[in-house]
């Protein structure tokens, strides 16, 4: 199944940190077909005052399900110094399953597609990087949307105020 994960870092050595993750994702024994977006510098969106990001975004075919993803995700997390913190705070790194083919979750430890992934410019921007269309399910009864990441960045609203950009 083809996996789209979101990366941010804004703690320590951020571009590292992604970097490294990046690098063990892509050494998972479940993962081929790894491609990696450039990264991005962008601007929190959060009320806690904290510096700029590196985002980057990743895409690959698994043979993990979505849960055994998530835990291995969790696995690179915690060894890369991850600790709980509370919502939008600062992150030394943080993985997020944005897409995963055709599945559709919705539980408190696992919701895919990513809830919020539409609003977030430092998602779309390493997206763009990917793919320029975007299928995904947007309920559990397996109904599919496709979206044009380029007409959606074109339209995005930017609420947040968000600064994005291309590092590499």
């Amino acid at each position: 199944m083809r996996a789209y994960v979101s990366l941010g870092s804004n703690l320590g050595d951020s571009r590292t940190q992604v970097k490294t993750a990046l690098e063990r994702i892509a050494s998972l024994p479940g993962v081929t077909e790894f491609k990696a977006s450039r990264y991005f510098q962008t601007t929190p969106v959060s009320k806690i005052p904290q510096g700029d990001y590196i985002n980057a975004a990743c895409a690959f075919v698994t043979t993990y399900s979505p849960e055994e993803l998530l835990s291995k995700l969790q696995e690179i997390e915690t060894s890369l110094g991850k600790v709980a913190k509370a919502k939008d705070a600062p992150r030394k790194i943080d993985l997020d399953i944005l897409f995963y083919g055709t599945a559709y979750r919705d539980k408190e430890e696992l919701c895919i597609p990513h809830p919020k992934w539409k609003e977030r410019l430092f998602v779309l921007a390493p997206l763009l990087d990917l793919t320029e269309t975007i299928t995904f399910p947007i309920d559990k009864n397996g109904h599919m949307e496709t979206l044009d990441l380029v007409e959606l960045l074109k339209s995005f609203p930017n609420r947040h105020g968000e600064h994005v950009f291309a590092l590499n």
